[in-house]
């Protein structure tokens, strides 16, 4: 694995696609994150996916208020600014 920084932009990326495919493609997911690699007849284990998505929860949390803007004149200059204005 990696240790370099990511831009902080993209968790909000990062957490939006957990979502997606926690909802979306749910047996993929838990098939990745199967210890056995889907090989034995259990019920995969969610725990690794569970944890993913709470760290990339509570990482959101802390920067999506600071990329999109706290206050509502905030917002509306990132707003504003993303349409070019």
């Amino acid at each position: 694995m990696s240790t370099q920084l990511r831009p902080v932009a993209q968790v909000s990326e990062l957490y939006d696609t957990i979502k997606y495919c926690a909802l979306h493609h749910r047996t993929f997911l838990f098939a990745i994150f199967d210890e056995s690699g889907g090989q034995d007849n259990r019920q995969p284990r969610d725990r690794k996916l569970h944890e993913l998505y709470g760290r990339a929860k509570a990482m959101f949390d802390l920067v999506a208020p600071q990329e999109y803007g706290i206050e509502p004149a905030e917002k509306s200059f990132v707003f504003l600014h993303l349409l070019g204005r």
